[in-house]
């Protein structure tokens, strides 16, 4: 089931951070998006905590497959 709170306050986020990219400040956002300038700062604020997560969870990820890699090397002596 489709939470439509949930998908309104992604495109919010999404359109939040598009303009911020474009360097408008937190109350021109504001103005722009039709919310608080408190919104837009928790908006900000929750776009770098993905990315930061994401970020962990790829390098994380690529630390585990390199690392799945050397044990399949040094077990290939078994086979």
């Amino acid at each position: 089931m489709v939470n439509h709170k949930r998908v309104a306050i992604e495109e919010r986020r999404r359109r939040v951070v598009s303009l911020r990219a474009r360097s408008l400040t937190e109350e021109e956002i504001a103005r722009e998006v039709g919310c608080d300038q408190t919104t837009v700062s928790k908006d900000i604020q929750a776009s770098i905590r993905t990315k930061i997560f994401d970020t962990i969870v790829l390098l994380l990820t690529m630390y585990l497959v390199r690392e799945f890699f050397y044990l399949i090397c040094e077990l290939s002596w078994l086979f």
